[in-house]
């Protein structure tokens, strides 16, 4: 699950600006149609999910 996660991170963040290297984790949480409102994700979750693929690579 934490690879799904995170391409529904990063789909959702395709549309934001390209010159932007960051995007808040509120964002990711609380916009509309962010990954953490679909996936009903709680900070830690979505933390843990990135950490997880993150320490794959």
């Amino acid at each position: 699950m934490p690879e799904i996660i995170l391409y529904a991170a990063l789909h959702f963040c395709l549309p934001s600006e390209e010159s932007a290297r960051t995007i808040p984790l509120g964002s990711l949480l609380y916009d509309q149609g962010s990954p953490g409102k679909v996936f009903k994700l709680t900070e830690s979750a979505l933390c843990a999910a990135i950490e997880n693929i993150s320490q794959k690579i």
